[in-house]
């Protein structure tokens, strides 16, 4: 890969070819300048309710230990994607359990937020 050559069109009609360096090389790296601004975190309020879980939350949370028990080796992402895996393949009827446990959980987490007040 060498440099790319663009025509230009001018009076003298020369044709001459203007050189111009590959994308890849022309563009700089990006170096901050200066001293760059961190970035203010909001706190987070400890007495929120937590969030509620979704169907394959739950399901994971079942199927994860016997995976790991079978599989101690496996890794994190490995265990993940049998979960993920096996969350495909079950048919409606049996994601019904999770979904049930998830709308259990998603009446909870909604009761909450209507007690819940901010502190600030």
């Amino acid at each position: 890969m060498g440099k790319a050559t663009l025509k230009t069109k001018g009076k003298s009609g020369s044709g001459r070819g203007v050189t111009k360096a590959s994308s890849s090389r022309c563009r700089s790296s990006s170096k901050r300048k200066g001293k760059e601004e961190k970035r203010i975190r909001k706190v987070k309020d400890k007495r929120r309710p937590k969030r509620a879980l979704g169907p394959y939350m739950y399901f994971c949370k079942d199927q994860r230990k016997e995976i790991q028990e079978q599989n101690p080796t496996m890794s994190f992402g490995d265990i993940g994607r049998v979960l993920g895996s096996q969350w495909g393949k079950l048919n409606e009827k049996e994601k019904q359990k999770y979904i049930r446990k998830a709308q259990t959980d998603k009446r909870r987490y909604v009761k909450e937020m209507k007690r819940y007040k901010p502190r600030y």
